[in-house]
């Protein structure tokens, strides 16, 4: 978390990105959040230019955020482009992979994306704005958020128009007509290569004139249409879990002592795993951690990100199946580490899924006691669940299942030796708060 990224700018760029930090502009797009914190640190020996970056942890990628995250990301990146403009500049890029949050702000992160403004074209990126925010975003808008994130792996040609006229559901359509037709232009001339050459010469002739505020009223307007989206997660049954549980269960309980617990030991850094909601996560990220909630049910994420967005809390949620957590992905398969290589926290939670990974997962206690140690540097405070818990016989689905505390203790103690038993919030479960 401590490192912090270089970035080399060509000898050619040195002069126009060197302009920038002598004008005081990065140091005032970085204080007002719109650009990651930037400095120059050296010259390169062939006269380039090495610049540091505040690193922003963790690192997340669209395929995990929920809903509002997106739509937040976008507006991040029309704020700055809108700025921008007020300065005879531009953003040559707009997708959500130059964008990070930090906790649950949002903030643009590719220094070399901002460009000269182009006096013959409105804004270069805007069709790459609508393939990496605009389409998704409308998908989520339709309730299809996880179809959205899916075919955002594809990192280089988002979601074009004849893909969202295949995905999106009818009364998107019939409620926008254009999409049918976006979709039906794009097919006919990819048909007759003479009109791409056309389009493409006449694009490369035009010398508009642009001023500053044309362009600004172009991104002011489009920010308004992102605005005004009004996303809608798909429900689902873990969205109201918590309103399900037990009156006779000591909720409060198990949340004082995990709240005790946490700020005894003071992690910098916690990973929420099966996060739900987050009170878990609120409680690390009220105590000072830096926190990552980890759950694959979109709207509780979406929940959880909006109350960390009104609190400033340091939370980032993502949507992510720890049965197949996102892989090493992009360019030869290695551009963008895997969530497990990112999120390696302090101390991860483990509460309240014992029996979902064992149980629903298959998976053996060596192995989830092998995957806690590989996301949790210190520690991990994990609850046990008996066999004869209720959640048991809802999940297992006559599956015949057979364990004990001590199996599980054993198992865990192999790799966190140092184990303190507490108990939680109902007679069948315990806490353990384990260190390596």
């Amino acid at each position: 978390m401590d490192d912090q990224p270089i970035r080399i700018i060509r000898p050619a760029s040195r002069p126009f990105y060197e302009g920038l930090f002598k004008s005081g502009l990065i140091d005032h797009w970085s204080a007002q959040n719109d650009l990651v914190e930037s400095h120059v640190l050296e010259s390169t020996p062939e006269g380039g230019l090495a610049v540091k970056h505040t690193r922003i942890w963790p690192t997340s990628y669209c395929v995990e955020w929920s809903p509002s995250m997106l739509k937040d990301a976008a507006l991040c990146t029309l704020d700055f482009a809108i700025e921008l403009a007020d300065h005879r500049l531009m953003l040559q890029d707009a997708t959500p992979w130059n964008v990070l949050f930090d906790g649950s702000q949002p903030v643009f992160v590719d220094l070399t994306s901002v460009v000269p403004g182009d006096k013959g074209l409105i804004w270069p990126a805007y069709g790459q704005f609508l393939s990496h925010f605009r389409n998704p975003l409308l998908l989520s808008h339709a309730g299809r958020g996880r179809l959205a994130r899916q075919m955002l792996f594809d990192h280089l040609n988002g979601i074009d128009e004849t893909e969202l006229a295949a995905a999106a559901p009818l009364r998107l359509k019939l409620r926008r007509p254009s999409i049918a037709l976006a979709a039906t232009l794009k097919a006919q001339i990819e048909k007759r290569p003479h009109l791409q050459t056309r389009i493409r010469s006449a694009a490369a002739a035009q010398k508009l004139g642009l001023s500053p505020r044309q362009r600004t009223a172009f991104l002011k307007s489009l920010r308004r249409k992102v605005e005004g989206m009004r996303l809608s997660a798909a429900g689902n049954v873990w969205q109201d879990y918590y309103a399900g549980i037990p009156q006779d269960v000591d909720r409060q309980k198990k949340l004082d002592t995990v709240e005790r617990v946490v700020r005894g030991i003071g992690p910098k850094s916690v990973i929420d795993l099966g996060a739900n909601t987050g009170p878990f996560s609120v409680i690390a990220a009220r105590a000072g951690a830096r926190t990552i909630a980890v759950d694959s049910s979109e709207p509780c994420m979406d929940t959880l990100y909006r109350l960390a967005k009104s609190e400033s809390l340091p939370i980032t949620p993502l949507i992510a199946d720890l049965m197949s957590p996102t892989p090493a992905f992009g360019n030869f398969g290695d551009q963008f580490p895997g969530l497990l290589q990112r999120a390696r926290s302090d101390y991860a939670f483990c509460l309240g899924l014992m029996h979902h990974l064992h149980v629903a997962g298959r998976q053996s206690f060596q192995r989830i006691s092998d995957f806690l140690s590989r996301v949790a540097r210190r520690g991990v405070i994990f609850e046990f669940v008996a066999m004869d818990d209720s959640n048991n016989e809802w999940i297992s689905a006559g599956r015949e299942i057979g364990y004990d505390f001590d199996t599980v203790r054993g198992a865990i103690a192999a790799v966190f030796p140092r184990i303190e038993v507490l108990d939680s919030d109902r007679p069948t479960r315990k806490l353990l708060i384990c260190e390596k």
